[in-house]
């Protein structure tokens, strides 16, 4: 009799260890499988949204002294060059940008929208970026990117729209589920009417995934 019990409990007692362990076991399983294939905590969502602190460096080719006295030509068949030279104008300002996932974990797209000022001059940066994530870890992401540049530049009264391109290298850090910081180093190049431009830009923010 006692033998007969112990039979027709095994098989009971085996399903409920099944539906205690089950559910749970599985979710751990998968949170391990997620760490171990670079798991992120954005891993699985689809919509960012964040704003920075700048601060751009606006490298131009240098404006030409005015000549003193007066200017005599060259004799024929020589020519005189320019001796060239950049300056150096920071800008310090803020952006807002939006990202969206392209394929999983693989390619992302993002809108940045900027606003830098100083020395009686404006600039509206607007870059298109397609982004390359790394998911080394479940709370860091590094990423690359490249793409289109827009500069609108505003100074005494006057505006412009310079077209170029502009690269990102950048490192999300994720503080909770939704939450994290983006530190970003970028680097656009456009061409005005003085010549190439360069504008290499460090930035800072929080950053929201959705």
């Amino acid at each position: 009799m006692t033998s007969a019990l112990v039979v027709l409990a095994w098989p009971s007692s085996s399903r409920a260890s099944e539906g205690a362990e089950g559910p749970h076991h599985e979710a751990s399983e998968e949170r391990d499988a997620s760490a171990r294939h670079g798991g992120h905590l954005k891993e699985h969502t689809e919509n960012l949204l964040g704003a920075k602190a700048l601060a751009l460096f606006l490298i131009v080719p240098a404006e030409p002294a005015e000549p003193v006295g007066p200017v005599e030509p060259a004799p024929e068949g020589e020519h005189t060059e320019d001796a060239g030279g950049h300056e150096l104008h920071p800008r310090f300002g803020a952006s807002v940008f939006y990202e969206r996932e392209l394929i999983q974990n693989r390619l992302e797209f993002e809108i940045q929208i900027a606003l830098v000022g100083g020395g009686g001059m404006f600039i509206m940066p607007i870059d298109l970026l397609l982004k390359k994530p790394f998911h080394v870890n479940h709370r860091v992401t590094p990423y690359i990117g490249v793409g289109p540049a827009l500069d609108a530049v505003f100074t005494d009264g006057e505006q412009e729209v310079l077209v170029g391109l502009t690269s990102a290298a950048g490192v999300y850090v994720w503080f909770s589920k939704y939450a994290g910081i983006d530190v970003e180093i970028d680097y656009t190049i456009v061409v005005s009417e003085h010549g190439i431009e360069h504008a290499p830009c460090f930035g800072v923010g929080p950053a929201f995934h959705f």
